[in-house]
């Protein structure tokens, strides 16, 4: 039985200044948990990488040589693209704290305002254990998703070309998405040349080097995710598609854009309350043997309670271009659903502070 999506217009869309209020509200409050997080113990952070190459960028030193280990940031390799450490060179500019804090706080701003203008339920993806882990680890995956709703920013995908091409088909506006990312990529990378002209070189060098990037629907479960191509004339079934084949970092964070797919409260919470449990599980090791490894629990429990669900919610929808809208009526069951998320909500944010990855 499918959904009657056309059954409710769509809501008006909310005024600007209180999509900026809310935004900032959002990056003050994303902006505070790198803060916390960052002080109460020494941590690093995903975006450390970033902010080391791009102060490398900016002596005129590669950043691929400054970032690695036995190099002068000691840790993993810069597998990101020269276009992503520009974008990062502003940020560069502050202390490594500060700048965390301030990528942070960008990040959930742009996308609190995208989701007060187009469906403000899906505010509740801000207190997912997805969206809390990419905000207080400095990836970039709730940028890119806020770029979707504000096309003409689509040129920030470089900073993570993977995610930001799964995300072109549930675009607002393709032709702004394709112009804008296309102007943007072609300068980034112009400019990416001109600091440092055999980027390319030493960037597939390093990529080499990565063994765990196999893409979603390779994974546990994943050959189920194909059916969402039983609704290949909707796009937020592309999404899932895209999304689901390129290879990524075995992790919570990069599914984040998978919250471009449900509307309304209650969609957006279960998808929330699903993506929360996966976490507790992924914590607690349940269902697990003892000698799993992290790479294979975090996959595991993405395809099965992030990519899946998104594929079912999908599915209920017509295989149609149009729109998907939902007339919701509020439940008993769900003020239950709610008080389960914000319970779960409470411990993915504990978690987060608490630096579990």
């Amino acid at each position: 039985m499918t959904e009657n999506v056309a059954a409710a217009p769509r809501p008006e869309p909310a005024s600007w200044p209180t999509a900026v209020l809310i935004g900032l509200v959002a990056g003050a409050l994303a902006a505070a948990l790198v803060l916390v997080r960052g002080t109460t113990s020494p941590t690093v952070s995903d975006f450390d990488q970033l902010w080391h190459g791009a102060r490398a960028a900016w002596a005129g030193i590669s950043p691929y040589t400054a970032v690695g280990p036995g190099r002068a940031f000691d840790w993993d390799y810069l597998f990101y693209p020269m276009p992503a450490v520009i974008v990062a060179m502003p940020f560069a500019l502050a202390p490594l704290l500060a700048a965390r804090a301030l990528f942070a706080a960008a990040s959930a701003a742009l996308l609190a305002a995208a989701f007060v203008r187009n469906d403000r339920a899906k505010l509740v993806t801000l207190l997912t254990a997805p969206a809390l882990i990419a905000l207080a680890r400095g990836q970039s995956s709730p940028l890119l998703l806020a770029t979707a709703y504000f096309p003409a920013l689509a040129w920030l995908g470089v900073a993570k070309p993977n995610i930001g091409m799964s995300l072109v088909p549930v675009s607002r506006n393709l032709r702004t998405t394709i112009l804008a990312g296309a102007i943007g990529a072609t300068l980034m990378t112009v400019v990416s040349f001109v600091l440092e002209p055999t980027w390319v070189a030493q960037w597939r060098e390093v990529v080499a080097r990565k063994t765990d990037n196999a893409p979603a629907v390779l994974r546990f479960g994943g050959f189920l995710i194909p059916l969402v191509l039983l609704r290949w004339r909707r796009r937020e079934a592309w999404l899932i598609m895209l999304l689901a084949c390129i290879p990524q970092t075995p992790s919570l964070y990069d599914a984040v854009p998978l919250f471009a797919v449900p509307i309304g409260l209650r969609q957006c919470t279960a998808l929330g309350l699903s993506a929360n449990v996966a976490f507790l599980a992924l914590v607690t090791g349940l269902g697990f043997a003892a000698d799993a490894t992290y790479g294979t629990r975090v996959t595991t429990l993405s395809v099965l309670f992030m990519y899946l669900p998104a594929v079912g919610i999908v599915l209920t929808r017509p295989n149609d271009s149009e729109p998907a809208t939902v007339r919701e009526r509020f439940t008993r069951a769900d003020l239950l659903l709610v008080l389960l998320f914000a319970v779960s909500s409470f411990f993915a944010i504990w978690g987060t502070i608490a630096k579990y990855r």
